[in-house]
């Protein structure tokens, strides 16, 4: 049996910048676990992508009214391998917002620079300097047209290309799924089985660095006999919608870094993927009204309105089948803020130029230019809603929380919590970048109180 100081579970954003924390500071005893594995290259947004990156092949559900859509990524890189590396700070007011309401110490802008500053020297953070995209010329324009800002958004890329193709002496497990956690007198003992052979064996560790995600990390916990005092999750829902213009619009692979913000409606505008593959996907959710545009599909961009909302996820444990079932209740007023954004959002297309707009609703409404403001709200409940950011199960925070302020799992000082589920709520931005300089505040925490 393998043994090790340090053991990571999931090699994504967050689990990735603990382990560069402790190599960084010489604690080279260290091992990854993933589930996934070093998947040669695919095209974004193709089918074969979904198949070897996605959990389940991106197609789980959340049940709700409507029921909503969401991915995880489940490969080497995690959730950095299937978004679009956009990058934000955590915005101030929301971290105010996290540290009253959660009681989280420490949590403060001036405290967090040094995190976010390592995070981008790390990963080389920037924005393209480069002419726009296709795609990101039509938001510009119409967001010029309808008078709101546009901006460019830095990103970063993946963590397969910018740390573990550079690290490749790592003890690293791929392939491999956890079962199982068992906490012994001075260690935990894992439970694992290689999923190609399903050959299964035990690993050791002093220390445990959770980072499997927003749904799957209080699963194993749960399933492993660990109390949780919560069972409640958190998602940036958004809905798609399809703009045909007269000229082609292919940008290939990559999505546009630029947003929109839209204080009004707490809502965020951009452009999606638009590789062929997923334009198709797009004009499935409703084939029968949109199967005459698959001749136009080179003219078709997909484009998004995601919103930070007040609803609120639940997860039920279900023991006897070894799973979940994740239910979702929209707030009124996230209703709203998502109907008037993608109104918004519409309008903004007919500016740049869109000679008709597609919304993913079984229903067969009239969205021509001049209606556009009176796309009824009641349709709302048959509109495909779909989210790549999910978290808040394993908050950070006080004693009501799952986790303390730094990630410990409530009652254990050798446990850290390092994935999404640690938000303490929506960020109201994609989540990477917050969420890489919470964990690694963390993991400097967990160093520092190693021989104490």
């Amino acid at each position: 049996m393998n043994s090790y100081q340090f053991l990571i579970i999931g090699s994504g954003p967050g689990g990735t910048t603990v382990l560069k924390t402790l190599l960084e500071n010489g604690l080279n005893d260290v091992a990854v676990v993933e589930e996934g594995q070093r998947e040669q290259k695919t095209t974004m947004g193709s089918f074969d992508e979904l198949i070897n990156k996605y959990r389940y092949g991106g197609a789980d559900i959340i049940y709700s009214k409507p029921n909503i859509a969401y991915a995880e990524g489940r490969t080497l890189g995690g959730g950095s391998e299937i978004n679009s590396g956009l990058y934000h700070r955590i915005p101030e007011n929301i971290l105010s917002e996290w540290k009253q309401n959660f009681e989280i110490e420490e949590l403060t802008p001036e405290s967090m620079e040094e995190h976010y500053k390592f995070i981008e020297e790390w990963l080389n953070i920037k924005k393209s300097n480069s002419e726009p995209s296709l795609i990101s010329k039509k938001l510009i324009s119409g967001a010029i047209d309808q008078n709101v800002i546009c901006e460019e958004i830095p990103r970063w890329k993946s963590l397969k290309n910018t740390f573990y193709d550079k690290h490749k002496d790592i003890n690293l497990y791929e392939n491999t799924k956890v079962l199982k956690i068992f906490k012994e007198a001075d260690h935990y003992k894992l439970k694992c089985k290689k999923i190609s052979s399903n050959k299964i064996f035990y690993i050791k560790t002093l220390k445990l660095i959770l980072s499997c995600g927003t749904f799957e990390t209080p699963k194993l916990l749960k399933f492993s006999g660990f109390e949780l005092k919560e069972n409640t999750f958190s998602i940036h829902p958004h809905i798609k919608v399809g703009a045909k213009f007269n000229k082609e619009i292919n940008d290939g692979e990559m999505v546009s870094p630029y947003q929109i913000k839209l204080p009004k409606y707490n809502s965020s505008l951009g452009s999606s993927i638009n590789s062929k593959q997923w334009k198709a996907l797009f004009l499935s959710e409703n084939l029968e009204i949109f199967k005459n545009e698959i001749l136009n599909i080179d003219k078709i961009g997909i484009f998004y309105n995601a919103i930070r909302p007040d609803g609120i996820g639940k997860i039920k444990y279900i023991k006897s089948l070894k799973t979940n079932i994740l239910t979702y209740s929209f707030h009124k007023k996230d209703i709203e803020n998502l109907m008037a954004g993608t109104k918004v959002l519409i309008k903004l297309l007919y500016s740049a130029g869109a000679e008709s707009i597609m919304l993913p609703t079984s229903k067969n409404i009239n969205l021509h230019k001049d209606s556009a403001s009176d796309i009824p709200t009641n349709i709302f409940k048959s509109l495909a809603i779909h989210t790549v950011h999910t978290f808040s199960s394993m908050k950070l925070g006080n004693q009501l929380s799952n986790c303390d302020s730094f990630g410990l799992l409530n009652g254990e000082k050798d446990l850290m919590i390092a994935d999404a589920s640690i938000l303490p709520g929506p960020p109201g931005v994609n989540p990477q970048g917050p969420l890489m300089a919470l964990c690694r505040r963390n993991a400097l925490n967990f160093i520092q109180n190693i021989n104490k």
